[in-house]
């Protein structure tokens, strides 16, 4: 009959990896790790600021901290047409996201945002001061005394004479857009001079595209 040997118990200094490590490392290490929800989010993430990218317009994506490559990524997939091909893109921008400086890119989507919203802002605010000009004989003044040297009382006189009178025929020209154009311009102006952020009278309607 074969003999069992006898177990003979090991004392922990018998392992001096054993000693190193306290209760609960392994656990500790874990919670270090990103958890695979966490990775998920954080590439979805990134793909989200990769389509903001791609949706900009050459002049704001010249404003956004990215490097050559990332760049000449975006600015192809503007130009794809395919949705399978430009799906692809989008999944290699978001792929080149991970190099880049999210937290600058982030910061400089919601500045450009912003200055998006201003302009918005300010060309309905263009449209109102048309409306009001066109109805009121009165208001060339008070966009005069808000406006101040930006705005060309002749030339915004004879505009909007010839408005009316295109709007009295029922016929569209070009002085009722020549009409916004110049008060825009002004108000612009005013804006950039006063550094005023927000235009009075903002009206609720889109702006207008000429």
């Amino acid at each position: 009959m074969p003999r069992h040997r006898r177990q003979v118990p090991r004392h922990a200094d018998d392992f001096p990896e054993a000693q190193s490590r306290e209760p609960g490392d392994d656990m500790a290490d874990d919670d270090l790790r990103p958890s695979k929800s966490a990775l998920k989010r954080q590439a979805h993430e990134l793909q989200r600021l990769g389509d903001a990218l791609l949706a900009l317009r050459p002049e704001q994506l010249a404003s956004i901290p990215v490097d050559e490559k990332l760049r000449d990524a975006i600015e192809l997939g503007r130009r794809i047409r395919s949705r399978e091909a430009l799906r692809r893109q989008r999944q290699l921008i978001g792929r080149l996201m991970r190099d880049a400086d999210a937290d600058a890119i982030r910061d400089a989507l919601e500045a450009t945002s912003a200055g998006h919203r201003a302009e918005v802002a300010l060309a309905r605010a263009a449209e109102e001061w048309r409306e009001r000009l066109l109805a009121d004989d009165t208001a060339l003044a008070a966009f005069r005394r808000r406006f101040g040297g930006d705005a060309d009382d002749a030339t915004l006189s004879r505009l909007v004479g010839q408005a009316r009178a295109e709007r009295a025929g029922n016929r569209g020209g070009g002085a009722f857009r020549s009409l916004y154009r110049s008060l825009l311009a002004a108000m612009r102006g005013h804006q950039a001079g006063a550094g005023a952020h927000a235009p009075d009278h903002t009206p609720t309607d889109s702006p207008e595209r000429s």
